[in-house]
């Protein structure tokens, strides 16, 4: 039968390292050791029985078959159900701040089509009070951003980001849209309307954009897209 030491942590030089301590110090091939200190819970055989227990215990490296190392020689790994636990907890945040993520950047974009919309609105106005009448051609307003028609006449690029046009008819608009989410936002000018309109258009995906701006009423004008009215 193996006989089990609880080796003490004795440092040689103290005067409680004497012969006293002898018959729990001296091991031989009989006997295994347990050192204080140990991380975890363990029996270890010394490889050196001619050596005292407590230079196994301070010299991990003379231990065999020991995977429990004492403390502040090395640190031990995580274990499997630690390692679920922390994949679980990333997977909730993941979860609740992707979509807020998402969110906060399409409303970032927005916010860029709706400042490009307000420059044309502005611009729009200021020709209007100079010639009497609106225009449908972007190039000639006073705007300082880059514009690019389209060949099919469908429209302008602004700022090599947005689709934007203006109708001049019974009731004169600016509207600039983007895809890939489908957005899009639309002022009436001043002298369309007795009253400030705006619209918000949005898919599926930047369906939240419209609602976090005020957006009310939506309508689903075609196929997966909506149309809101914003204050």
């Amino acid at each position: 039968m193996v006989k089990e030491v609880v080796i003490p942590d004795v440092d040689p030089e103290s005067s409680l390292f004497n012969s006293s301590c002898n018959p729990y110090l001296n091991l031989d091939s009989r006997f295994t050791m347990r050192c204080p200190g140990m991380t975890r819970k363990g029996f270890t055989s010394c490889r050196h029985p001619e050596l005292t227990a407590i230079h196994c215990c301070r010299h991990p490296e003379l231990v065999s078959g020991s995977s429990y190392p004492v403390s502040g020689s090395s640190k031990m790994g995580f274990t499997l159900i630690e390692l679920l636990v922390v994949v679980l907890i990333i997977g909730i945040l993941s979860a609740v701040a992707l979509p807020q993520y998402q969110t906060a950047v399409l409303k970032s974009r927005y916010s860029e089509m709706m400042q490009a919309v307000h420059m044309l609105k502005n611009a729009e106005e200021v020709f209007f009070m100079t010639t009497g009448a609106y225009t449908t051609d972007i190039n000639l307003l006073d705007i300082s951003f880059p514009v690019t028609g389209f060949a099919d006449n469908t429209g302008y690029q602004i700022a090599g980001r947005f689709h934007c046009s203006v109708k001049v008819e019974r009731f004169s608009y600016v509207g600039c849209t983007r895809g890939a989410p489908y957005m899009g936002y639309t002022v009436f000018l001043d002298q369309s309307l007795p009253y400030s309109l705006k619209y918000c258009f949005a898919d599926k995906t930047s369906f939240q954009v419209c609602s976090s701006m005020g957006g009310m009423n939506p309508v689903e004008y075609d196929t997966g897209k909506y149309r809101f009215i914003l204050e």
